[in-house]
């Protein structure tokens, strides 16, 4: 084989890839992995290929690749199958869910009839077949029918024994029949205007007297009238109504699925790929040379064979030594938890575990994320982490160029990028259990803070340098804890699983510890007062604020300098309704927050299990609320949120994947250079925002023209200003050179640069 699964291909990348810095604000990147191929599809130019996660095509004559996600209008996330319709051009896209969707010329049409459909059992939609413009879709429960050229469902066909469906594994069709491998055996219903196969009763099953047993097929396939079918190991042919065994694999397992091309069948098997022409030998070719479970096998017209590998990718079959993965690039896989940022790369861990942090060994690793190029780093190419299990968390310490990651129940990794370097420590000393790290965060001097769950040493610190030293304290030690946060005290706030927060005081002096103090932060008023001790995120803004994620809703704490006097309970914002009534609503209260981040511009974006939403700074404003019914945003369920200093992106681990949003918001301390703005020029046909870029924190913004007049104003979010390119009046801007001049709030920093518009 001359190209493995897992390595990263450039050449097919850069053809479907988007530039980071072509992104335009308040636009959506999905990043997803398509190494798990379920199913693959043909037009006279393109192949398409899908994983279980997402979408994509691949044109035949330059190999160049094009992603279809929500991002780019898709309805949903998780594909089951796909097919081709010639006759419409059209792609047919399957989810999991059930859901459809019909893409067609660039435009998408969702037809969520089975989604919404009351049947009984099951509603998957397992494969699809076309035929002169009419759709076949195998289901749990028969066979679905799809009018390609006015994009509706026909007719249905319940296949039922007694009062029960069972399920359609694949289906073939020609002017005259639809033929049926399934759970049962296999089905024949003919295509005339007197047989309505709407009544079951109207199906032929073929029985023994057909020469074919009730056992379950999972595959079938024909060309020119003949008719193939598989079941377990054997290939059966049809002719003259009966079916006589065709070919008996070499291997036992089961038959994935077989495709009658112009000159020969091709079976797939778990490890296998059979070829067994009309005249001549056999060849089999195994899993020696890279096949590992090819789930759908195809060939184009030209010979081209093709094939959607569940622990590969889509992979074109060239000869026994020769089989070229066709990659698009995207993590290795959707499951994700942990976010930080280091020299403009993000650093994401790939658990899939859930609140409660149960272990799910999972070994994937970690992944990073360059301008939107992903790489993943697992034991396959970084063996030192073997044994890594459920990286959940990420913290960058940007004084030693480093990563630290957290494998849960299996130890801390320090890994440093430029040189690939690791140092895996697997065991604290003196500790009562394995490690479980489940957060971090790092305070003013380099020194990164650790939560270990249920252990004698529940808080581990990394002190500048690499040293660690430990504490521990009853009202912390064998707890879950979830979240650990540090406010500008240097004060550790660290909160747990239905015990509220604690908050540790070292006293100033690390390795002294005669002046540590604990307290106990809950609902008791006086120590806290906190509506709630269900606690899922602790984070401090750019104010010094403590924000509190709860199940109940957000909470904060505006003096956490006072709390071990007693003296500063948590508040809860109660948002003004505005409508006349005098009444508001407190902040999120009937929402889990799960987790909190603070851009640039101190907003925040809270995580919850119901979407993402965008508060102000002072959080009485909401600015945006997503979701995946009103955005592209793949799950409503929030694992982790992100902010990448540099772009405004906003990384969001969520239950099917990672996403991505350009925001309006950036740091100039992250960037540190020189302002500029984009797009530059502005052209007629572009309408969007324009944004300029490191410019003086949260500073006075004004644009003028070549002589002087002022145009707008405003005020920049964290180092980046927004412009929609109308002047003061609200008009669109004349064609000319404009100049943008920012001043920092203490007049000390001052930054200019300018703009043309083609008008």
């Amino acid at each position: 084989m001359t190209k493995l699964f897992f390595a990263i291909f450039s050449w097919i990348w850069i053809a479907g890839q988007v530039s980071a810095q072509n992104v335009a604000i308040g636009q959506w990147q999905t990043h997803l992995p398509y190494s798990n191929a379920t199913s693959v599809a043909l037009s006279q130019n393109n192949l398409y290929g899908a994983s279980e996660f997402a979408v994509f095509s691949y044109r035949l004559s330059d190999g160049s690749i094009k992603k279809y996600t929500k991002s780019e209008g898709l309805s949903d996330v998780g594909i089951s199958a796909i097919g081709y319709d010639t006759l419409t051009n059209s792609l047919i896209i399957a989810y999991s869910n059930s859901n459809l969707d019909i893409l067609q010329n660039g435009k998408v049409k969702n037809l969520p009839f089975i989604l919404k459909a009351n049947v009984l059992g099951g509603k998957g939609i397992r494969k699809i077949f076309t035929h002169k413009g009419i759709a076949w879709l195998a289901t749990d429960f028969g066979i679905v029918e799809l009018r390609m050229e006015k994009q509706e469902i026909g007719d249905t066909y319940y296949f039922s024994d007694s009062s029960t469906n069972f399920k359609v594994n694949d289906i073939w069709a020609d002017d005259n029949n639809i033929f049926a491998a399934t759970q049962k055996g296999v089905y024949r219903g003919e295509r005339n205007a007197t047989t309505n196969l709407v009544n079951f009763q109207n199906w032929q099953k073929y029985d023994e007297s057909h020469g074919l047993s009730s056992q379950e097929f999972s595959s079938i396939s024909g060309r020119d009238g003949k008719i193939f079918a598989a079941s377990l190991s054997i290939i059966y042919q049809l002719e003259d109504d009966l079916w006589t065994p065709y070919y008996t694999m070499s291997s036992s397992s089961n038959i994935t699925s077989i495709y009658k091309g112009e000159k020969r069948l091709i079976a797939a098997q778990s490890n296998r790929l059979s070829f067994i022409p009309d005249n001549g030998t056999p060849e089999n070719i195994s899993g020696k040379y890279g096949i590992a479970m090819p789930l759908q096998v195809i060939e184009n017209q030209e010979g081209r064979v093709f094939y959607a590998d569940l622990y590969r990718s889509v992979m074109e079959y060239i000869g026994p030594n020769n089989q070229d993965p066709i990659l698009p690039n995207g993590p290795a896989r959707a499951s994700s938890k942990g976010i930080d940022f280091l020299n403009k790369v993000a650093y994401i861990g790939s658990s899939p575990m859930n609140a409660l942090f149960h272990p799910t060994f999972n070994e994937t690793g970690f992944y990073t994320a360059q301008d939107f190029f992903w790489q993943t780093y697992s034991p396959s190419n970084l063996p030192e982490i073997k044994g890594a299990y459920d990286i959940a968390v990420v913290q960058a310490v940007p004084e030693e160029n480093l990563i630290l990651l957290g494998a849960h129940n299996a130890g801390l990794i320090e890994f440093y990028p430029e040189t690939k370097q690791v140092n895996f420590i697997k065991s604290f000393p003196n500790a009562t259990s394995n490690m479980r790290l489940t957060a971090a965060t790092k305070d003013i001097y380099g020194n990164v803070w650790f939560a270990s769950a249920y252990s004698t040493q529940s808080l581990v610190c990394r002190k500048a340098g690499g040293e660690y030293i430990f504490f521990s304290s009853s009202l912390i030690n064998n707890r879950l804890i979830n979240s650990i946060a540090i406010d500008d005290f240097q004060q550790v706030w660290i909160s747990t699983i239905e015990s509220g927060l604690v908050v540790f005081n070292y006293g100033g002096t690390l390795d002294d510890k005669t002046d540590d103090r604990f307290i106990a932060y809950t609902s008791t008023p006086g120590s806290g007062g906190l509506p709630s001790n269900s606690i899922n995120c602790v984070s401090v803004d750019l104010n010094g604020q403590v924000w509190i994620g709860s199940n109940q809703g957000v909470f904060t704490v505006p003096c956490p300098g006072a709390v071990f006097d007693g003296s500063c309970d948590a508040i809860q914002i109660c948002v003004p309704r505005n409508d006349g009534t005098n009444f508001c609503d407190l902040l999120l209260e009937t929402e889990n927050v799960s987790s909190i981040a603070v851009d640039a511009a101190n907003r925040k974006w809270f995580g919850t299990s119901n979407g993402i939403f965008l508060q102000s700074e002072d959080g009485y404003k909401n600015i945006h609320y997503f979701s995946q019914e009103n955005s592209p945003l793949l799950s409503n369920k929030i694992r982790s949120i992100g902010v990448d200093p540099n772009s405004g992106d906003v990384f969001m681990c969520t239950e099917s994947g990672i996403i991505s949003y350009r925001a309006d918001a950036t740091s100039n301390t992250a960037t540190k250079g020189k302002p500029y703005a984009y797009p530059n020029p502005v052209r007629p046909e572009y309408h969007g925002t324009i944004a300029i870029k490191n410019l003086p924190e949260n500073g006075d913004v004004k644009v003028t023209d070549i002589a002087g007049r002022l145009v707008a104003e405003g005020k920049s979010l964290g180092a980046q200003f927004v412009w929609d390119g109308n002047d003061i009046h609200g008009n669109r801007v004349k064609t000319g050179i404009y100049y943008i001049l920012s001043t920092s709030k203490d007049k000390k920093e001052k930054a200019v640069t300018k703009i043309a518009f083609i008008q």
